[in-house]
């Protein structure tokens, strides 16, 4: 199997929100794994991406990232925010983000970012 081209880096260090997840589909590019779609806002929660960004569980990071975690909270009805890698589709010229990659993940209550540290522990205690 070949390796897909990755598209060219759009910005680097991008302010995302990551403001709700797909429910689980069959994936096409990675046989045995299952993939949803992120809707994403870049900037601020009012700025919806103009590409499609996908998590997929067969990705490396998949578990490193914290992604089983983070699509818990989203499925939950929040949203999280981070600095994450955006990047252009070369045949659509579309931005996205690229779910390899976040940092300085928080959770965003009220519009306002509330650090957690990546600590998501007490969303799931009751």
């Amino acid at each position: 199997m070949t390796k897909r081209k990755k598209d060219p880096v759009y910005d680097p260090d991008a302010k995302i929100y990551l403001m709700d997840i797909s429910n689980e589909r069959a994936s096409y590019s990675n046989p045995g794994g299952k993939f949803r779609e992120l809707v994403v806002c870049i900037g601020d929660t009012n700025t919806q991406q103009s590409g499609h960004s996908y998590v997929d569980t067969k990705m490396d990071n998949y578990k490193t990232v914290g992604w089983p975690d983070m699509t818990t909270i989203l499925q939950l009805g929040y949203v999280l925010t981070g600095r994450g890698v955006l990047r252009k589709n070369y045949k659509t010229d579309e931005i996205y983000y690229d779910a390899d990659h976040i940092n300085d993940l928080e959770l965003v209550e009220d519009e306002q970012p509330v650090s957690t540290n990546n600590n998501f522990s007490t969303l799931f205690k009751g």
